[in-house]
């Protein structure tokens, strides 16, 4: 029989990314006051997921932070599009009643996501590498005995010894040193160039926004400028033959736009609009997420209208001049943890279905 006197199922609304918490099943045994933890996941990439590693923090029932932990699954994960349970157990503090999970990092067959970015698949988990630490030391291999030297035969006409050319004495000789330098310099000025051309072909602009291509084999591109004269702006589902999921830090920043509305699925990320100082709506109907400072000191924002973006603590440092946010879900416990902490001048109308309890203390 099992010693769990209570297990709880918990549906979990996680934001919208390459891996996502569907749900989490709680293992608590009063008499030993232990908790446990399983987690079921849903990759939402097209690849196999090789690892992953997210941050777990637990809340008493008063909303209050009890513990945090980092968590690093290093092993294979998950088919392409495919939920899926990891074979551990997290043990939480007993006094937890809710979490929330944000992912840092995950490993695909051919691209890593790391904290909303995409790299190349040169990178392994520090733990994950080869598993080094497992493997078999290899056998000594006795050195291979040298083959005996057999003189060169002479050629025909050979002469039997060496040719000196005395003028070669009054020949000054580049010091060696200064050819290495000169190799050096010239394989320098070739990588930068490559890296020069490797920039540059992966940037472009299309209808007065700058964009960076994220992945050419998927056509995915992100927002990297804005150049138009237009305040009120929307960003598109697609740009040319791409698809937009992405805007990245500064893009907007001290720009002049008034309004600006998401017309696809995104991912905001930090100081996006940076001093946007005459911006004063959002809005969304698709899913949006906005990370930490995206809307960082936007002095004039009034009203988010996104229902279903999921903010991240901190969206709307600086911007306390809110009086309207929509939103589905949230992994601020605290209305000014929205704001980085500080106190809206005034309590704006918070239009969403999954607040924390205790979110307007």
């Amino acid at each position: 029989m099992s010693s769990y006197n209570n297990i709880e199922k918990i549906k979990y609304a996680s934001p919208d990314c390459v891996v996502t918490l569907q749900e989490y099943i709680v293992f608590e045994n009063e008499r030993a006051e232990e908790k446990y933890v399983v987690f079921k996941f849903s990759n939402n990439v097209s690849q196999q997921l090789l690892g992953m590693e997210f941050e777990v923090s637990q809340y008493d029932i008063d909303g209050n932070i009890v513990e945090k932990s980092v968590v690093i699954y290093n092993k294979f994960l998950s088919k392409p599009n495919a939920s899926f349970v990891p074979n551990a157990k997290l043990k939480v503090n007993f006094a937890f009643k809710t979490l929330s999970v944000r992912l840092v990092q995950a490993a695909f067959d051919r691209f890593l996501w790391k904290e909303g970015a995409y790299l190349d698949n040169s990178y392994k988990f520090e733990h994950y590498a080869a598993d080094r630490d497992t493997e078999k030391p290899r056998p000594a291999v006795a050195p291979a005995e040298k083959p005996a030297t057999v003189a060169p035969k002479k050629a025909k006409g050979q002469m039997p010894f060496k040719v000196k050319n005395a003028t070669r004495k009054n020949i000054p000789r580049f010091p060696g040193i200064l050819n290495f330098f000169i190799c050096a310099i010239v394989i320098a000025a070739i990588g930068v160039s490559i890296y020069l051309f490797s920039v540059g072909s992966q940037s472009f602009t299309l209808d007065n926004f700058d964009l960076k291509i994220i992945s050419e084999e998927e056509k995915t591109v992100a927002v990297t400028g804005y150049r138009g004269e237009e305040t009120e702006i929307s960003v598109p589902e697609t740009l040319g033959e791409y698809n937009v999921i992405r805007i990245s830090k500064d893009a907007f920043k001290n720009s002049d736009i008034e309004s600006v509305e998401f017309a696809t699925n995104l991912y905001i990320e930090g100081f996006a609009f940076n001093g946007c100082e005459n911006l004063k709506a959002v809005s969304s109907l698709y899913s949006v997420s906005v990370t930490e400072n995206a809307f960082y000191n936007c002095a004039s924002l009034e009203t988010v209208l996104t229902p279903d973006a999921y903010l991240y603590s901190g969206c709307f440092t600086g911007s306390t001049g809110l009086t309207l946010i929509n939103f589905r879900a949230t992994d601020a416990v605290r209305l000014s943890a929205l704001f980085g902490g500080e106190t809206p001048s005034k309590t704006p109308l918070i239009i969403c279905p999954n607040l924390p309890s205790g979110f307007y203390n």
